[in-house]
């Protein structure tokens, strides 16, 4: 951890000081959890203090952002095949799309992609855009991206990029100032999962079906009844066989906060309604709540234009989605992530000591994760078809009117 840092909770590896490091005496390591924190080399260092000058923990972001309401909309594409590709609705895909209209061949996205089985960020033209579609609940190594964004800026290429709200934090404050020609967008966080964790796991399923594992995918549009389980997540195997777990065991561990970054949960810094992206974007929550007459059952997107530059793009954007407007009351509602932290699970500690003392996976989920009741309305839900599901609503909403 870096000396001007006073807990190991304000270290999010944004990777801002390794960056701007002009003798290069910062590096990324894993600590025995699987997280990265830089390390200094003190034999080298110049004192320069250009590290903690940019540290987002201890200086805040200046940039341009509106000055009254932020726009927020749900939205999903007019693409059926972008649709399939995306986490939720397409947002990301639409926005990249919108970004590089008038040059996709200068047009860089820079995101959290697989390489290999490793979950890592790095940038590629507009055109494998499909590079960075899903999400990944694995915090992404980030390598030397920063540098390369400022260098393909000043070479007046458009610039994309996608992380979390402390990687956009490290990256602001790494540039120093907005570019016209750069684009930023956010996410409304859960958190990041430990790599050495999700490593463990996939090794404890090859063992178990004996395959070797060729690509993962964490949500997987895979339709259940006319449903599309959130947290549904696609094995393809050596052999070209595929299959589906509804939450399987990393899963379990991550929504349940038991493997999360220690600068996390209550600790995160970054959710708040002044956010560092132009863009921000998450699935949308609040079905069939606040829109009653959106009966197709599809994942859509939240949008939030945080800034003019992102709003200067919804005429384009239109074009390429549906956009609903909605409340950002709403959004803060159904998706609180945006502007609240979460209690940090008590049990974390333990189980990520645990991990380190060479649990398994399965046995962390068997002593950490509470067995699911059965008959439960959440366990039901899923068997239920959407349209059944649809038309209870409407008949409850009629009779409390």
């Amino acid at each position: 951890m870096m000396p001007f840092l006073n807990n190991q909770y304000d270290c999010t590896a944004c990777s801002a000081c390794q960056a701007v490091c002009p003798v290069q005496c910062i590096a990324m390591h894993p600590d025995g959890k699987g997280f990265p924190y830089p390390v200094l080399d003190a034999e080298q260092c110049l004192h320069c203090h250009r590290c903690e000058q940019v540290c987002p923990a201890l200086h805040t972001p200046n940039i341009p952002r509106h000055t009254n309401e932020p726009l927020a909309f749900a939205c999903i594409t007019k693409d059926a095949a972008v649709w399939e590709k995306s986490t939720s609705g397409g947002a990301f895909s639409e926005i990249c799309r919108a970004w590089g209209k008038e040059a996709p061949n200068i047009t860089i996205v820079f995101g959290a992609t697989f390489e290999g089985l490793r979950v890592v960020h790095k940038g590629a033209l507009l055109k494998n855009l499909s590079l960075f579609n899903k999400s990944k609940y694995v915090q992404s190594i980030m390598g030397d991206c920063f540098t390369q964004i400022k260098q393909l800026l000043q070479e007046n290429k458009r610039i994309i990029f996608s992380g979390t709200p402390c990687q956009v934090a490290g990256l602001r404050n790494f540039l120093g100032k907005d570019y016209p020609r750069l684009l930023c967008i956010d996410l409304i966080c859960h958190g990041v999962g430990s790599p050495a964790v999700f490593q463990r796991y996939l090794t404890e399923l090859e063992h178990k079906t004996g395959k070797k594992i060729q690509a993962y995918i964490f949500r997987a549009k895979h339709s259940r009844w006319g449903n599309f389980p959130r947290y549904q997540s696609q094995v393809v195997y050596g052999d070209n066989s595929i299959r589906y777990y509804l939450e399987d065991n990393y899963n379990k561990l991550f929504l349940n906060q038991l493997c999360l970054r220690g600068s996390c949960g209550e600790h995160c810094r970054y959710r708040h309604i002044n956010r560092y992206g132009d863009f921000t974007i998450a699935d949308f929550n609040a079905f069939p709540a606040v829109f009653p007459d959106i009966k197709d059952g599809r994942n859509y997107s939240t949008l939030i234009c945080n800034t003019k530059k992102a709003s200067n793009l919804v005429p384009i954007l239109d074009k390429r989605l549906v956009l609903l407007s909605c409340p950002i009351e709403k959004i803060m509602q159904y998706n609180p992530l945006l502007v609240r932290s979460t209690p940090e699970n008590p049990y974390r500690t333990a189980c990520l000591e645990d991990f380190e003392k060479g649990f398994s996976v399965k046995e962390l989920v068997i002593k950490y994760v509470a067995k699911p009741r059965l008959f439960t309305l959440s366990g039901i839900k899923q068997y239920i078809p959407y349209k059944i599901k649809y038309f209870i609503f409407r008949i409850y909403k009629k009779l409390w009117k």
